[in-house]
Parts: C-alpha cells; sequence; structure tokens
C-alpha cells in the first residue's frame, strides 16, 4: 500500500511540474536576446518636457492568440527619460512610418492602435510598436533597452526591447559610445 501511495505521489507531482513549467503565451520582439549593444544618436531636443516618438520594431505572440501589453519601462535609464505612451498596429508593408522629434504618439496617425499583440508568430504580418519617449529636464536623457511587462493566457510575464534611445540637449550627442 506504501509503494502505490508514493506511486501516486510522484505521478502528481510530474503532472504538477508539467502544469507549472508549461509554456504560456509568449511575447517575440525583434531584438529580444540580442547581445550587441544599443546605439544610437539622438535628436536634439533641448529644454524641459520634450517628447519624442520612435518605430521600435515588430513583435508577435507564440503559444496563444493574443497578448497585451500593461507597461513599458526602461532598464538602466538616465536623466529622466520614460516611455510614457505606447502603441501596437499595423500597417501596409510599403507604407513607411516616419517621426519628427517633439511628436506625441497620439498625434501621429501612422502608429495609431493599441496595447493588443495578435500577431501570430511565422503565420502572418506581424504587428509593430512605437514609443513615445518624455525627457523632463533641461540635460540628455537616455536608455538602452526596454523592458515590456504583458499578460497572456492569465499569466503576467515580460520580454525586452533593445533599442537605444537618447534625447539630447546639444547636437550630435550619443551617450551610447564607447
Amino acid at each position: 500500500m506504501l509503494g502505490v501511495g508514493a506511486l501516486v505521489l510522484a505521478v502528481a507531482a510530474v503532472l504538477l511540474l508539467r502544469v507549472v513549467t508549461a509554456d504560456h503565451g509568449r511575447l517575440v520582439t525583434d531584438t529580444e536576446g540580442s547581445d550587441r549593444p544599443s546605439s544610437t544618436e539622438g535628436p536634439h531636443l533641448p529644454g524641459r518636457d520634450r517628447f519624442h516618438v520612435a518605430y521600435a520594431g515588430s513583435l508577435c505572440i507564440e503559444h496563444t492568440s493574443v497578448a497585451t501589453i500593461t507597461s513599458i519601462e526602461p532598464r538602466d535609464a538616465h536623466g529622466g527619460l520614460e516611455v510614457s505612451a505606447f502603441s501596437v498596429f499595423q500597417r501596409p508593408a510599403d507604407h513607411a512610418v516616419g517621426d519628427e522629434p517633439g511628436d506625441r504618439l497620439g498625434d501621429m496617425p501612422d502608429y495609431f492602435g493599441g496595447p493588443t499583440v495578435g500577431s501570430v508568430c511565422k503565420k502572418g504580418p506581424l504587428e509593430e510598436i512605437a514609443l513615445e519617449f518624455y525627457k523632463p529636464g533641461r540635460r540628455d536623457a537616455w536608455a538602452s533597452d526596454f523592458t515590456v511587462h504583458y499578460v497572456a493566457d492569465g499569466h503576467a510575464r515580460t520580454t525586452n526591447i533593445q533599442m537605444g534611445v537618447a534625447m539630447c540637449e546639444k547636437k550630435g550627442c550619443n551617450p551610447f559610445k564607447v
């Protein structure tokens, strides 16, 4: 009887481990896992309370049909750089997207979208993401990558967008140059 009880416990442990380690929906970005350093020259935006919108690449979801991005934050931000808005959108492949220093995401129709990613990886056109950055002070502000917080299949997860962004007080600043 003791042997049967041990066998039942072992089977239950294996089943529980499978449920706990199941691969839930995973958001995949263009730069996830990249080991090359970010490098960019930022726009010339002197002064405080400045905004900048940038295209941040493609993304898709694996192992499920939808993911909802809840927030995006800079990792190792300098000068108070913040992500003040973001938008997941789709556009025709032949339609270029652009940005001008000082633009706000809500004023750029090319980037209208929302927080939901529904493009399934390897099954069709990918969705894209744009980020709006905010520089609060009169100093250079930058970050080299961003943590994306999202929910898929009821589970909170994170992924990474490696993209250097700098908002500069002087023309030609590049805080990422080594």
